[in-house]
């Protein structure tokens, strides 16, 4: 299977991901703007994990990339930076003065969230009988 992203990075995984998880739902809830991370490993036994940003928000558009990594500790740590990011993709409020401690708790709130989701990812992998260390 052939990944296309939106910042138009391309890999070949295979059909078969090893791991996922997905912000969607917290505590029951479908959540208007989440990460969903899938890892595939690849026939020399690196990784690629691909990391999707979905929002329902009128006009903010979904994005997607890829993580390519060694092992788990460098998946882990690469999710981390990415947590650490600017998150630049999220629209969210408008750049006005009067909007941007809402932007900044937005943008806190989904690198909260992406933090968990990229444990749940680790910890996926570590339980999956496809992955091979």
């Amino acid at each position: 299977m052939i990944i296309t992203t939106t910042t138009l990075d391309e890999c070949v995984v295979p059909d078969d991901p090893i791991a996922h998880a997905s912000g969607h739902r917290i505590d029951g809830d479908d959540q208007n703007r989440w990460h969903d991370l899938t890892l595939y490993q690849l026939d020399d036994d690196s990784l690629v994990c691909h990391l999707e940003y979905f929002s329902n928000w009128e006009k903010e558009i979904d994005h997607d990339f890829l993580l390519r990594a060694t092992d788990l500790a460098d998946l882990r740590q690469q999710l981390r930076d990415h947590a650490r990011s600017p998150f630049d993709y999220v629209r969210g409020f408008p750049p006005l003065p009067e909007y941007a401690q809402r932007q900044t708790n937005l943008i806190h709130w989904l690198r909260s969230r992406f933090g968990v989701t990229g444990k749940d990812l680790i910890t996926d992998a570590r339980e999956s009988e496809r992955m091979q260390e």
